[in-house]
């Protein structure tokens, strides 16, 4: 059963793929970022889950790193995000 924050973090990547996708600006897609959380801490997690993606297969998650970048523009705390890209990448590597 997903978590409440599960739910968030999951809310919050696909907006970041959505904005990335429709190039959408960047203080437009921060704003309906930040509509879903400004906790810093979840916003880190969903960029590190992205970063860390990206890290490990950059080709297959092309659009990773501008997600994470979307997420650290809407407030992410970088050391949770740094923490959990690590965990990430180790995950996919």
């Amino acid at each position: 059963m997903a978590t409440a924050e599960n739910l968030l973090i999951a809310a919050l990547c696909g907006v970041a793929g959505r904005a990335v996708h429709a190039k959408a600006p960047c203080d437009v897609a921060v704003a309906e970022l930040r509509k879903i959380t400004t906790d810093p801490r979840v916003l880190g997690i969903a960029a590190g889950g992205e970063l860390g993606a990206w890290q490990a297969n950059p080709v297959r998650y092309w659009s990773a790193k501008d997600k994470a970048d979307l997420l650290d523009a809407a407030g992410a705390d970088t050391d949770v995000r740094d923490a959990e890209a690590a965990a990430v990448r180790a995950r996919l590597s």
